[in-house]
């Protein structure tokens, strides 16, 4: 990421599926100089999710865990249905 107004970031996500129907999920954001004495768990995420057939359709369900500045943990569920 290359914003005008803060210094180059850069990050790495690894997604590891099982036959197409469950899905882990690890990323790290790196911060600018400014934020570089936040650790190295500070914008590290992990998640995982699951793909249910149902009928003619699937149920996605996802959940990420991301560890930010100043919300510091951040919990994020999905649910998608898809026909």
């Amino acid at each position: 990421v290359d914003a005008t107004d803060t210094d180059l970031q850069s990050a790495l996500a690894l997604e590891y599926s099982f036959r197409n129907l469950a899905f882990l999920r690890v990323g790290k954001r790196w911060m600018n100089e400014a934020q570089i004495d936040r650790g190295f768990s500070h914008g590290a995420s992990l998640g995982g999710g699951i793909r249910i057939p149902i009928g003619v359709g699937r149920l996605y369900l996802d959940y990420a865990y991301t560890r930010l500045v100043d919300l510091e943990n951040v919990q994020v569920f999905t649910a998608q249905v898809q026909f």
